[in-house]
């Protein structure tokens, strides 16, 4: 990793750092190391080139960790047109950082900056804000000097996500916040109404919608999504047919390979065997 910053810097005339899980990490934990990394980097924004082994079990750690789940319910939130849950994070992320000991703020600065950020870019992906709000925010990004200034400007930033999320409440904003909805539950057992009611629409004009902007039904489209993942597992891990088939939303092993065959022409056991 050194040869290769010094290659980059070299190169480009860019200081790069990088940091190391020190483990091996399964598949599904491959999210929560991988945020676990940026988080550490983010923190040591000083360090202009450096390589970094992550270390667990720093109480600081968990502090900033709590940061970065709250923060990533009030995206869920936002995507998920869920007025009520947002505020509820933003309110429990403001009695955090309030609650910190005075040697804590300038490490909290740094990651609070970092996820005014990161809550920004995923505003602008979703088209919930506008130019206009966007400069403003960086405005005010800019001539933050505290936790309080920053926390203001979180404040802002998610109001401003609010007001966008209710003017565009179309179908794409709706079907986007489903495709969202899905990716996070698809192990879990729910149907048409219960992610209708998360969106606060009625089943049959979800069912609508559904169809008309992904070309295919509910069902089919789920069956689709865990299936696929399903493969993945098979191939990329060491579980059981019985825990795959729970990983996916599947309680009973024999409806889970039922389901398999009708979907790739082979039961589980034999998909996996063929290919490994």
């Amino acid at each position: 990793m050194q040869l290769l910053q010094q290659h980059i810097l070299q190169s480009v005339k860019l200081g790069v750092s990088a940091v190391i899980y020190p483990e091996a990490v399964q598949m599904r934990g491959l999210a929560e190391a991988y945020n676990r990394l940026q988080r550490l980097m983010q923190l040591s924004m000083d360090k202009r080139q450096s390589v970094m082994v992550y270390k667990p079990s720093a109480e600081a750690a968990d502090t900033h960790n709590s940061l970065w789940n709250l923060v990533e319910e009030m995206v869920t939130g936002l995507k998920q047109l869920h007025r009520s849950k947002t505020e509820d994070a933003l309110a429990r992320l403001q009695q955090l950082l309030e609650g910190l000991p005075g040697s804590s703020f300038a490490r909290a600065y740094q990651m609070l900056h970092f996820l005014i950020l990161h809550v920004l870019r995923e505003l602008r992906e979703m088209s919930s804000i506008d130019s206009q709000e966007e400069e403003a925010i960086w405005s005010k990004l800019d001539k933050s000097e505290s936790v309080k200034h920053l926390l203001q400007v979180m404040t802002q930033l998610v109001n401003a996500g609010l007001e966008g999320t209710n003017k565009k409440k179309n179908s794409e904003l709706l079907m986007a916040a489903a495709k969202d909805y899905i990716r996070t539950h698809y192990s879990s057992d729910f149907g048409i109404d219960d992610i209708a009611g998360t969106l606060g629409i009625s089943s049959s004009y979800f069912s609508l919608l559904f169809k008309q902007y992904f070309g295919e039904t509910f069902v089919e489209y789920m069956t689709k999504h865990r299936m696929e993942h399903a493969k993945s597992m098979l191939l990329l891990s060491d579980k059981s047919i019985t825990e795959i088939g729970k990983a996916v939303g599947y309680a009973e092993r024999r409806y889970f390979t039922k389901v398999f065959q009708k979907y790739t022409g082979e039961i589980p056991s034999e998909f996996r065997d063929k290919r490994k």
